[in-house]
């Protein structure tokens, strides 16, 4: 529905009615501290370890989030580059970044945006 004092409408996934408001709270607010909350649990400590255990150089970290891999950073790492699509994941990383003896920097919101020279390609 559209017209004077009436929000646009579209079908949400479940072919309920929403708009776009609805919409970017969920995906800016909502949904990061959600994921915040499942993810923080110590029983991913492991597997973060692991993960980040080989990185060394420049590290492209798509879906940064509240930063919770931050503490598992290698030491020799020269730089990460973030990218996230939430505003309120960089506020939620902002004390633990702070404290990273690694380069943080925010590479923007959007992976498919990204300089070429930014770009990874993987091979199977």
């Amino acid at each position: 529905m559209s017209g004077p004092g009436k929000r646009a409408t579209s079908r949400c996934p479940g072919d309920w009615p929403c708009d776009s408001a609805d919409i970017g709270l969920y995906r800016d607010l909502i949904l990061p501290r959600g994921l915040y909350l499942i993810l923080r649990g110590r029983e991913l400590a492991g597997p973060r370890a692991r993960a980040a255990a080989g990185l060394e150089g420049e590290v492209l970290e798509i879906e940064f989030g509240s930063g919770l891999n931050i503490p598992y950073y290698p030491a020799g790492l020269k730089r990460v580059r973030a990218v996230d699509l939430a505003a309120a994941g960089r506020k939620m990383a902002a004390k633990r970044a702070a404290a990273c003896a690694v380069a943080i920097e925010y590479a923007g919101s959007d992976a498919q945006a990204l300089p070429p020279a930014m770009r990874v390609s993987t091979a199977c």
